[in-house]
């Protein structure tokens, strides 16, 4: 029995490491909707580094660039959308408070998306993003600590 189990392991270790997660568990089947008040709004470009994930190959893909807006905003009001209404869990994770500050990033040019004056009020949309095949690239360039967001409505 004990030999069978070791067999198990060592078969179950060959097959994942040639398969690529991809976030089974994703895109998580909602997103949030806020209206958020822009405080301040810059250009920004994420360029990959030279980082390795634990000596085993690059972090991130040669070349990888992502340009975009950097913002920083205030949270007026959110509600969730539910794309499956027969998934309820890990709904509360995704709410966003009003009053919470946040910075996100959009990958559209500054001037489609920062307010001509500010402060001002745009609408976005938020889903969860999955970052786990290397090397990463695109909205995986961007750290964790930031909301990356569509815009949904733009400055009027």
């Amino acid at each position: 029995m004990r030999r069978a189990y070791i067999a198990v392991l060592v078969l179950v270790n060959v097959v994942a490491a040639e398969c690529e997660a991809k976030c089974a568990g994703f895109p998580l089947r909602s997103h949030v909707e806020a209206t958020v008040e822009v405080r301040s709004c810059v250009a920004v470009t994420f360029n990959r580094s030279d980082s390795k994930l634990y000596d085993m190959g690059p972090m991130y893909q040669e070349g990888a660039t992502l340009s975009g807006a950097l913002l920083s905003v205030v949270v007026k009001r959110s509600h969730l959308v539910k794309e499956d209404l027969k998934i309820g869990w890990g709904d509360e994770a995704h709410r966003w408070k009003s009053g919470d500050a946040s910075t996100v990033f959009v990958a559209a040019p500054v001037a489609d998306v920062c307010p001509k004056s500010l402060p001002s009020d745009i609408t976005v949309s938020f889903r969860e993003r999955c970052c786990d095949v290397f090397p990463m690239s695109g909205n995986c360039l961007v750290p964790g600590s930031i909301n990356v967001v569509e815009l949904v409505k733009g400055p009027g």
